[in-house]
């Protein structure tokens, strides 16, 4: 009997002890709810302070280029993290722009100027001394940017300092795309137009020319003509109207951020704006008294990507050139490979259908008005450098494989039995013009996280609190909340749709 008592004392205590445990684990009515909104109202703050984690992957250009366009930024970032030290210019304003378009501001805040002071270095450098190419190959030389990134790396440093809260550094960035075109864009126009002035037939920077190659092809007996497929030759306005000389986007972003910093906003940048933009509204430059403005400004899909047009090219029929043939196994052995940049075309660009303002009793939409498109710039920067570099391959590639062409047959002559020397030689030297085809690239290189296409939008409102809605062609939809409107100031909303 006392057994049984005291078996139950013990196991009463045992239900007390979990009943106290259970009340003090368990919190108050709506306690989890409101911890989830504390988390979900510091969780963006957080982001942005933190670093973005993400694995290395091994780096293959194909794989990249279709991770970036897939917008599997992720594994876009993992690759550029395997490069390390390796990764160039084009990969370190990925970096920046990957780590922005994922909200992880402070850490790309970091990578912007680190981008920035390269390309700014490598640009300067590129200006000064010429458009330097190698002889060997296109993509040994040091990769310097190209105009369009050195002026848009500033305007997204910008656009992810806003994002950060600080204006001020928002609009120092901005100033300092102003000056960089003051700066540079001219020295650039020149250097271009300069260039497009030489006869394609004389030398490049290396010193090789038609005279050149015609004097290695003359050794094979071949005569030189020119390729029919190359690229056209633009004149000097038409180059000229390729140049990029300004950003719509920054000009917009200039207005919008100098006047909600209380900065005077320069009526050069307004008209800029709009001599670029006919359509755009410029409200923002002087907001009337009582009233407040939203911008929209929606980034949608990633820029172009570039790829190499190659050509196989055949001159008269050599001599001994059936022989060569015969034994050689290698079916381009007597075509000359020629290659240039080429810009690829877009399919299925998202693009923005509308933009919503709802609140303090009033609903209004409107239809975006297209700011800027970037995959323009990638496709004149392209045609602007397209026919010199095609040229510059032809005189390296016909001068290489002419070259070792010779040397096989000068084997043949000297073995006129067409024995096994002339087998040896040909076999041998076929593995050479191989090797030349194989290191005759295109120099494609790019940043490549850059949008396609930049949209915008504004809204004239009564001080208050709204809610905007930004409606895509893929037909998903970006809602931002609680968006404040102040009288005489600008307030800039940002939605970000890569695919």
């Amino acid at each position: 009997m006392q057994r049984r008592a005291f078996f139950a004392l013990i196991i009463l205590l045992s239900l007390l002890t979990l009943f106290f445990e259970s009340c003090a684990s368990t919190p108050k009515e709506g306690g989890e709810l409101l911890e989830r909104e504390e988390k979900s109202e510091s969780a963006e703050k957080n982001k942005k302070a933190k670093k973005k984690k993400v694995g290395r992957v091994k780096f293959s250009d194909e794989s990249y280029n279709q991770a970036i366009k897939d917008a599997d930024f992720d594994k876009g970032l993992g690759m550029i993290k395997a490069l390390g030290s390796k990764a160039n210019i084009a990969k370190m304003i990925d970096e920046s722009l990957i780590l922005y378009r994922s909200g992880y501001c402070e850490e790309a805040d970091k990578k912007f100027e680190a981008a920035t002071k390269a390309l700014d270095d490598a640009f300067a450098k590129s200006i000064i001394q010429g458009a330097a190419t190698t002889l060997f190959n296109e993509n040994l030389k040091v990769y310097s940017g190209t105009l369009y990134e050195f002026l848009l790396v500033d305007a997204f440093a910008a656009l992810n300092a806003y994002k950060m809260g600080d204006v001020e550094l928002a609009n120092s960035l901005l100033t300092r795309v102003y000056d960089k075109q003051k700066k540079y864009v001219s020295d650039y126009g020149e250097l271009v137009l300069r260039s497009a002035e030489k006869d394609e037939a004389s030398a490049d920077s290396n010193g090789q020319s038609q005279a050149d190659t015609e004097a290695a092809l003359a050794m094979i007996g071949v005569s030189f003509h020119i390729p029919g497929d190359m690229p056209k030759k633009l004149t000097a306005a038409q180059m000229d109207s390729l140049i990029y000389k300004t950003s719509p986007m920054a000009d917009y972003l200039q207005m919008v951020v100098g006047a909600q910093n209380g900065s005077y906003v320069d009526d050069f940048t307004v008209r800029e704006l709009k001599s670029l933009v006919p359509q755009i509204e410029t409200d923002s430059a002087d907001l009337p008294y009582a009233k407040g403005r939203i911008e929209v400004l929606a980034l949608t899909g990633t820029i172009a990507q570039r790829s190499q047009k190659t050509e196989w090219f055949v001159f008269d029929l050599l001599n001994y050139g059936e022989i060569v043939s015969t034994y050689c196994g290698y079916p381009n052995a007597l075509k000359f490979k020629y290659v240039w940049p080429e810009c690829l075309p877009q399919k299925d660009v998202v693009s923005v259908k509308r933009i919503y303002a709802q609140g303090e009793g009033r609903s209004l939409s409107k239809e975006p008005v297209l700011l800027e498109d970037f995959d323009k710039a990638a496709r004149n920067d392209v045609a602007l450098k397209a026919r010199k570099a095609a040229w510059r391959s032809v005189w390296r590639s016909t001068s290489k494989k002419a070259a070792g062409l010779a040397g096989i047959v000068a084997a043949v002559k000297n073995d006129p039995t067409q024995g096994l020397v002339s087998v040896l030689a040909i076999l041998a030297g076929a593995q050479g013009l191989r090797a030349i085809d194989l290191s005759e690239t295109a120099d494609i290189r790019q940043a490549q996280a850059l949008p396609s296409k930049a949209w915008a939008a504004g809204f004239t409102l009564d001080p208050g609190t709204y809610t905007v809605t930004v409606e895509y062609s893929n037909g998903s939809k970006d809602i931002i909340e609680n968006v404040k409107v102040v009288s005489r100031r600008p307030s800039l909303v940002e939605s970000i749709c890569a695919k």
